[in-house]
């Protein structure tokens, strides 16, 4: 909603035309602009067995893969991720597409 917001101010100051408003331009606005390309999430670990992300990054992970163990965050050893990079490496990425 920050980047949302940011970009209606621009546009209702005159400093941003409608056609303007590109994907590149929302990720200017976005709290992790300035980590660039690495704000994009490649892989997403939620612990405890929650299948959600909660408003987490939803933007930057629109083609992250997911694990969803269900050991506690407490609890999630080294092993656990080994795990879970395990099942990412096996994952065939297709980053949109079909």
């Amino acid at each position: 909603m920050h980047a949302v917001r940011a970009i209606s101010e621009q546009v209702k100051d005159g400093k941003l035309d409608l056609d303007q408003i590109t994907e590149a331009e929302f990720e200017k606005h976005l709290w992790t602009a300035e980590l660039g390309k690495l704000s994009d999430v490649d892989f997403l670990i939620r612990t405890s067995g929650e299948k959600r992300l909660s408003n987490y990054l939803l933007w930057q992970s629109s083609y992250a893969e997911f694990d969803f163990p269900e050991t506690l965050w407490p609890d999630y050893s080294v092993e656990e991720f080994e795990k879970s990079l395990e099942n990412f490496s096996k994952r065939k990425r297709r980053f949109g597409g079909v």
